[in-house]
């Protein structure tokens, strides 16, 4: 999903000028790869901490998340495109991580 949501939202970036269906299709698709992911790694948290410390390490997941709501007024002299592509660049180490944490705690 994380992987996705880098290519959705850089387009997202570049269709800010163009016609508004292809603005809309970009919205959608990005918006759908970021809560997809976001929503699989709150689920994968839940198991990878063990159950004394679950709560507080999911509270911890959870708040960490929100830094880029607080941070995204302050980035308000970038033109729309550039911060669309600033926002898909933290996507792609989270898409990494989860895919590394992925193999790493593989499953038979």
């Amino acid at each position: 999903m994380y992987f996705a949501g880098v290519a959705f939202v850089a387009l997202l970036g570049l269709a800010v000028s163009a016609p508004s269906w292809v603005l809309l299709i970009a919205a959608f698709c990005a918006g759908f790869c970021i809560s997809g992911g976001q929503k699989s790694v709150i689920a994968l948290a839940a198991i990878f901490y063990p159950a004394p410390i679950r709560s507080t390490g999911l509270g911890w997941a959870l708040g960490i998340g929100r830094l880029g709501g607080i941070g995204g007024p302050l980035a308000h002299q970038l033109s729309a495109a550039s911060l669309f592509h600033a926002a898909a660049v933290p996507m792609l180490p989270a898409g990494i991580l989860v895919m590394l944490r992925g193999i790493r705690y593989k499953t038979p």
